[in-house]
């Protein structure tokens, strides 16, 4: 069976979906210098690296690019033990630098989105981005505006395969398990049971914006007084998200949930009505998706990567980025048109249905990575 090491910190839900789906098809380790994986699957070895230096509390970047030289020696070594067919580093500005740093061949990039639409605007993060672009043997990306994106960083565009990374039948299940009466998931939060709910997944970081959405609030309410806010995620913008919210006098029709483990995440979106994201940047968004799935009106910014799934009163809504006036005429036209909501969530279903369909996505992947397998076998 083809070997696989599998290079990250864990921390993504993307890599419990890879690391989950690869051990079927493949004998799979993981590496990471990160001791305590949030995204890890039973049952997969785990080879940990010893880190000489903390995490910094606030910006890591100093520590990982000051310990690239260093960190490549280690994985060199390591990897002499497991001796695998292939390698998988996941972020081009973190794992897969090391990756490309220790000419351990053959090496597949799986990039993240800002590594490519915004930190190569800043030096080093250009140079460190487009030197794991080149020594990769293959880049992995799950939108066409990374695909550019990586083409105007000299990346080879005959090595990149772009698919997206969910899979709709695993979603629609987890959908139908979180379905529940409306009534009853509003009481559960002191609402009333005709308040229609508008729901953000993002994280509460500069890049989502949420502050858009949260001037957006007072507006709505003028005009549909039993709206109601659900904000998901934390970050380090929570507590100031929260000051705004009480300093706009609308406290009584937001709450913060915090964090929400990702498996029960479909139980608020199955029963809210529209689904906002204020974005910045993205590239496919898992998040948008899974909002998709799960029958709901997106309203989301209008940048590439959204683009890419909503086309504008077909199967979501787009708003200008950072017009929270704008984003509040869409909210309350939702708010007041069911029957627009209820079009504008089945068609946004059926889209994910054919566009992310895991099954074939993964077949494209398998066989290039038992390609390069072969090659590497052969040596």
């Amino acid at each position: 069976m083809t070997k696989i090491a599998y290079l990250t910190d864990g921390s993504s839900i993307y890599d419990y979906f890879f690391l989950k789906h690869l051990s079927k098809q493949f004998d799979v380790f993981f590496i990471s210098f990160n001791s305590n994986p949030k995204y890890l699957p039973e049952g997969i070895p785990f080879i940990k690296l010893p880190m000489f230096m903390k995490k910094l509390p606030a910006h890591d970047s100093p520590r990982i690019y000051a310990t690239i030289p260093l960190s490549a020696l280690l994985l060199k070594k390591a990897l002499k033990n497991i001796k695998p067919d292939v390698l998988i580093g996941c972020g081009g500005l973190y794992y897969g630098l090391y990756v490309a740093f220790s000419k351990y061949k053959p090496f597949i990039l799986f990039i993240w989105g800002s590594e490519v639409l915004v930190w190569p605007r800043f030096f080093p993060f250009r140079a460190f981005v487009k030197y794991s672009l080149k020594e990769a043997d293959l880049v992995v990306l799950d939108s066409y505006v990374q695909f550019k994106a990586c083409a105007n960083l000299g990346c080879n565009i005959e090595k990149i395969v772009v698919l997206p990374w969910i899979d709709s039948k695993e979603i629609e299940e987890s959908v139908e398990k979180a379905r529940e009466e409306r009534s009853i998931f509003r009481k559960r939060l002191n609402w009333h049971g005709d308040d229609i709910v508008v729901i953000s997944t993002r994280s509460h970081e500069k890049i989502y914006d949420i502050e858009t959405l949260i001037h957006a609030v007072p507006i709505v309410l003028q005009n549909v007084p039993n709206m109601r806010f659900l904000l998901l995620g934390g970050g380090s913008l929570t507590l100031k998200l929260k000051s705004m919210v009480h300093k706009l006098g609308v406290q009584e029709a937001v709450r913060f949930v915090g964090f929400v483990p990702h498996d029960k995440i479909f139980y608020y979106l199955r029963n809210s009505d529209i689904y906002v994201s204020t974005s910045l940047s993205d590239g496919t968004s898992a998040s948008l998706l899974e909002a998709m799935m799960s029958g709901l009106a997106c309203l989301v910014s209008n940048i590439p990567g959204n683009r890419e799934w909503i086309n504008d009163g077909e199967n979501g809504m787009l708003f200008p980025i950072r017009d929270h006036e704008k984003l509040a005429q869409k909210i309350i036209l939702l708010a007041k048109n069911n029957d627009i909501r209820k079009n504008l969530g089945e068609k946004a279903s059926i889209t994910v249905r054919e566009k992310a369909d895991w099954k074939k996505n993964s077949r494209i992947l398998y066989e290039k990575l038992e390609s390069l397998a072969k090659i590497s076998k052969s040596f």
